[in-house]
């Protein structure tokens, strides 16, 4: 299933860790319930509405029931259709742990959060860009 590494980790990824409380992975919208199963399986459930955005995305969110802990593991899934195309081709594989995992590209985390706007996302934008 294909998927790309978005928000605060992916920041992490290009150099500019941040304390973040969740997962954010960037999935096509058709591709959901062949997400759902992956996480089903590996113990997440999700919640029966989607988030929508401000920008006309929407997100699917999914936690790790049954913990004590009141802030739960929490993948935030961030469901798009063409709008996204150019950021969906600019993803990279990056080495993780003798593994790899796939992230937004730099510009496509740039995007992302313009499209956001949230003021976290004003100073996420203005620290990657200083990357350059």
């Amino acid at each position: 299933m294909e998927y790309a590494l978005c928000g605060g980790l992916a920041m992490a990824v290009y150099g500019v860790p941040r304390a973040t409380r969740d997962i954010d992975l960037l999935v096509r919208r058709g591709d959901l319930e062949e997400f759902r199963l992956v996480a089903h399986a590996r113990g997440f459930t999700d919640e029966l509405l989607l988030m929508p955005f401000r920008s006309g995305l929407s997100a699917q969110r999914f936690r790790v029931p049954g913990t004590d802990d009141p802030d739960p593991l929490t993948l935030d899934v961030l469901l798009f259709e063409g709008e996204l195309d150019l950021v969906w081709g600019s993803r990279t594989q990056v080495e993780f742990e003798g593994g790899s995992i796939c992230v937004v590209s730099k510009q496509g985390l740039i995007t992302l959060k313009r499209r956001a706007g949230r003021p976290q996302d004003l100073v996420d934008i203005q620290l990657l860009e200083m990357l350059d």
